[in-house]
Formats: C-alpha cells, sequence, structure tokens
C-alpha cells in the first residue's frame, strides 16, 4: 500500500516536471517566433532607435503585437502587465507636469554649469567670484559645491581641462588668497543662505499649487 502511495507520489511529481517543461519550452518557442517575425519587420530595422521616446513606442507596439499575434501563450502573460504598466501611468499621470519641470531645472543648471566653466578657463572671472555669483542666482551645483569645501576641511581641488592641458585651483573660504578663495567667508556662507531660502519658497509654492488642483480634481470622477 506505501509503495503504490509512492508510486503514485512520483507519478505526479513527474507528470508536473514535463508539464513545466512544455510550457517553458512552448514560451521560449513563441518568444523565438516573436523575435524572428520583429527581425524581419522593415520599419523597425531602418528606425533610429536612439531616441529613449521612439525606442519605447516601438517596444510597446511590439509588446502589444505579441499578446495579439499568439493568444494561448503570449497573451496570458502580456495582457496583465500591459493592462497594469497602463494603470499605473494613467493612475501616476498627476506627476507629468513636475518631472518636466525637474527636467527643464535640470538643463538649466548643467547650462549653468558649463558657462561656468567657460567663463573661470578664459579667465573672465576668478572660480571663486563666479561661485558666489551663481550662488546668488540659486543655482544648486552653486550650493553643493560650497558644502563640499565645507565637509572637506574648508578646500576643494577643481581641475578644467582644456585640450592636452589642465588648469588646477584649490577652493577655499580663507581671504585674500588669490583666485582659487572666496574674498570673505561671511559673504558666500550669507549668499547660501539667501539661495536656501528662495528655493524653500520655490519648491513650498509648488507643492501648494499641486494640492490646490489636487484640490479641486478630488471631487470629479477619474476614468481608467
Amino acid at each position: 500500500m506505501v509503495n503504490r502511495r509512492t508510486r503514485v507520489r512520483d507519478r505526479r511529481r513527474e507528470s508536473k516536471k514535463r508539464e513545466h517543461c512544455n510550457t517553458t519550452s512552448q514560451f521560449d518557442y513563441s518568444v523565438g517566433l516573436l523575435i524572428d517575425v520583429i527581425r524581419r519587420d522593415r520599419e523597425t530595422v531602418n528606425t533610429d532607435l536612439e531616441a529613449f521616446p521612439i525606442m519605447t513606442k516601438m517596444l510597446l507596439q511590439w509588446l502589444y503585437f505579441g499578446m495579439e499575434y499568439d493568444r494561448k501563450v503570449l497573451e496570458p502573460i502580456l495582457r496583465p502587465y500591459l493592462n497594469n504598466l497602463f494603470n499605473s501611468l494613467h493612475e501616476h499621470g498627476w506627476c507629468a507636469t513636475s518631472w518636466k519641470k525637474r527636467q527643464q531645472i535640470y538643463i538649466s543648471e548643467m547650462q549653468s554649469l558649463s558657462t561656468f566653466c567657460k567663463s573661470v578657463i578664459t579667465q573672465e572671472v576668478s572660480p571663486a567670484n563666479g561661485i558666489v555669483d551663481r550662488l546668488s542666482q540659486g543655482w544648486c551645483w552653486a550650493e553643493n559645491m560650497t558644502r563640499m569645501i565645507e565637509r572637506s576641511g574648508n578646500c576643494l581641488r577643481l581641475i578644467f581641462f582644456l585640450g592636452d592641458r589642465e588648469i588646477k585651483y584649490n577652493l577655499t573660504f580663507a581671504a585674500n588668497k588669490g583666485l582659487s578663495s572666496f574674498s570673505t567667508w561671511s559673504k558666500a556662507r550669507t549668499v547660501n543662505t539667501i539661495a536656501r531660502r528662495k528655493r524653500i519658497n520655490s519648491r513650498a509654492s509648488e507643492l501648494y499649487d499641486f494640492l490646490t488642483r489636487l484640490q479641486e480634481t478630488s471631487g470629479g470622477n477619474r476614468v481608467i
């Protein structure tokens, strides 16, 4: 009796293993067919996928195609994933404006930093005075530099690459030490505090505007 139960249990395990192997092989086969179809598609082959939006759009198109192309194997896997993806994007679509705004801020920060580097290389401004000026304008990268100077013992080494040459500066908060130093510690600290207050007020205003829009739309029906 015990041997019979053992044999039945072993057969069930072997059956489950074969079923799992068959399912895996069917999935691999379906994915292989889909990849072959994509490789033979001229539009996809000739499309420049370096741009992230174009690549994302093309990928989504083929995922939906695979869901419709193979309803037996790929659809049960792709449909829940694509539905969750759509619902998540729709649910969090309210922050798309905030993402775009942060992207614009990032681009502006990089442009400001680039202008600063060019000004230092061409000796239009000293590194210390350039950072103080950018602090007064509220640029985050300038504030981060002053924090790095504080954390590193009042000294930060900057290296600018100009072709095959290197221009090096040791930024400090000590007074009267040439182009690499801030005019006074108190000036940099005061400007830093003012810039931080401006940025905090800007963030508070942005949060208030979002909460106001959220309150205005909370009474409406949400369509997903």
